[in-house]
Order: structure tokens, then sequence, then C-alpha cells
């Protein structure tokens, strides 16, 4: 085995421009199919960290004559869609914002959401500690709770055992943390792609949303968005088939508010789709051309046949001895015509 090792590497030194060219070109194909691969395992393989989130879907509204086709909702059309939809067996309701924490070492800007009483149950995810939001978190006054992620609890708390209960100050409020969601949690995903929305970090912050009757008087005020998860063996088109009546009955009950036309509606968006959208096609195809540059690089070329030839001969002589195939006066031949 050591002679074949000393065979190798003095054929290596026969050329060593070829060889630093080879070694580049495999390590750099190496390092893109990691890359890629890794992309590809999160985005395409790897389920999204929800419960079952093939019954999960995102509602958005349109107005097409306005070519708006994906923008949040209202707070009393959310209402309207959460009291007359049966084909969702839960649904809620969230906006993304930011969290000014004060206090500690020093005051820091944290990326977070607030989310209606359902969310988590709609998510299918309970912390690790403490609980999630419930209906009386978001009522006017009593929306004082966060649940903070486990990495901002390591991070920003050290990840004191006593958290739950813990006061802090943020946006100039006072409030109680009750929750601490686990670190593969993440939602909303920074991938999804709302007209008018912004999901441009990770979120570590979560607060209880509390409609104020003012907002609930405001249909046109649109600023959330719906995710919710389909009744069991409902699929997203039979829940689209009961949404459109319910925006025909708002555009009927609203006529000042909406076109009368089938301009205005909702769509019921499969959240695996709304994840990944044009990107899927895009993943693939990015994932066939490293493979094809790695082959090209590896076999493209005369020098890459004799170059593998040589390392195959080097280190598959001895299981095949007395070949003539493989005798050091064979490869040298081989590879000098090439």
């Amino acid at each position: 085995m050591l002679n074949d090792l000393r065979f190798a590497f003095r054929l290596l030194l026969k050329n060593p421009a070829f060889t630093a060219v080879a070694v580049i070109a495999i390590a750099l194909g190496i390092g893109a199919n990691t890359a890629v691969l890794s992309l590809v395992n999160a985005l395409l393989i790897r389920p999204l960290p929800y419960r079952d989130p093939a019954r999960m879907v995102l509602m958005l509204e349109h107005f097409r004559a306005q070519h708006l086709d994906a923008i949040p909702v209202s707070a009393p059309e959310f209402v309207d869609y959460q009291t007359n939809c049966r084909t969702l067996e839960k649904m809620a309701v969230f906006q993304p914002g930011t969290f000014n924490f004060a206090g500690g070492d020093r005051p820091e800007r944290i990326f977070g959401a607030v989310g209606s009483a359902d969310l988590f149950n709609v998510l299918g995810v309970a912390p690790i500690r403490g609980r999630a939001f419930e209906a009386a978190d978001c009522t006017p006054g009593h929306d004082d709770v966060l649940i903070i992620s486990e990495r901002l609890w390591k991070r920003r708390f050290d990840g004191d055992p006593q958290i739950i209960g813990s006061k802090i100050v943020a946006n100039g409020r006072g409030f109680t943390i009750v929750g601490v969601m686990p670190a593969s949690f993440e939602f909303p995903i920074p991938l999804f792609g709302i007209q008018g929305a912004q999901f441009g970090e990770r979120a570590d912050v979560w607060q209880p949303l509390a409609f104020t009757a003012q907002e609930m008087k405001i249909r046109y005020s649109r600023g959330y968005a719906i995710v919710a998860r389909l009744a069991q063996d409902v699929s997203a088109k039979q829940a689209q088939a009961e949404l459109d009546p319910v925006t025909a009955t708002m555009r009927k009950n609203y006529p000042d508010n909406y076109p009368q036309n089938d301009s205005f509606g909702i769509t019921a968006f499969p959240l695996n789709e709304v994840v990944l959208g044009p990107m899927k096609p895009l993943l693939l195809i990015l994932l066939a051309a490293v493979f094809l540059v790695l082959l090209t690089l590896l076999l493209g070329r005369g020098d890459g046949v004799c170059f593998a030839r040589s390392w195959s001969k080097a280190f598959f002589s001895p299981f095949a001895a007395g070949s003539p195939e493989f005798s050091s006066e064979s490869g040298d031949s081989i590879c000098s015509s090439a």
C-alpha cells in the first residue's frame, strides 16, 4: 500500500500545474455542492417546522383590477372569515413588528411579531417553557405579555431558569415573559412574500394581538396576514370554494368598501408553496448546474481521464496483479496517447 501511495504522488508531481488545477476544481466543486445541497435540504426536503405543515395555508386578499395579488387583511375582515369558514379547523392573524428592549447590558432592537390567541395552536408548536397565548391575553389592556425564542433566552437572559414571570421593558411598556419557544421554531418565515409587509429577519419575540374598538370599524385598514389549518381531509381547493361566497357577501354588505365585481377576493395559498414560490425550479436548476460543472471539470478533458486512470492504476493494482490493463506501462501509454 505504501508503494502505491508513492507511485500516486509521483504521478501528481510529474504535472504540478494540472494537479493544482484539479485539486482547486474539486475543492470548489465540493464546496458548491455542499452549499447547494444544504439549501435544497432546508427548503425542499426538510419539512416546515410546524405540525402537519401540508394542512396549513396562508390567506391573503387581492384586488386584481389594481394589480394587487397578495395583500394583508383588516381586523373586521379576519373576524368575518373566522366566523363563516368551516373547512378551516383554526385560523390566526399575525403582523410583523419590532421590539426595543431596554435594560440589561445594552438596549436592543429585536424583530418579532404580534399574533392572535390561536397562533401557536394553528402552527402546532408548544413552548418549551411556560405557556402559549390565551384568549384573555388578546383583549385591550391585557396584551402585556411576551413569548421569546430559545435563542433570545440564552443570548440575552443567559438561559435564566427563572425566566417565566420575569418583567422587562420593551417599546416603553412593561411586559411579563410567559413562554419560551424552541430554537427550531421560526415564524413568520422571511420568505413570505406579502405585499405591504416585510419579513427580513428571524423573529425572536411574539406579543398577543388585541384589536381595538376603533380598528374593528375600519375595513380598509389592512395590515394582517392569516395563517390557518385545514380541517382533516379538506384540501386548499375546498377551503377556497367556501371563502369565495364569504367575500361575495362582504361586497354585498359593504358596497362602499369593495368593488362590485370579482376583482376583490381572498386566496388560500398552501404554506409550502408560499415559502418556496418561484424558488423551487431555480433551486433544482442550480443543483443540476453545479453537478454538471463538477462533472465537466473532472471528465471534460483528456487530462482528467488520464488523471482518473492513473489514480485507478495506483490504488487498484494490488487487486488486479498480473493483469496487463493495470500495469505501469499500460497506464503510461494511455496517458501519453491522450
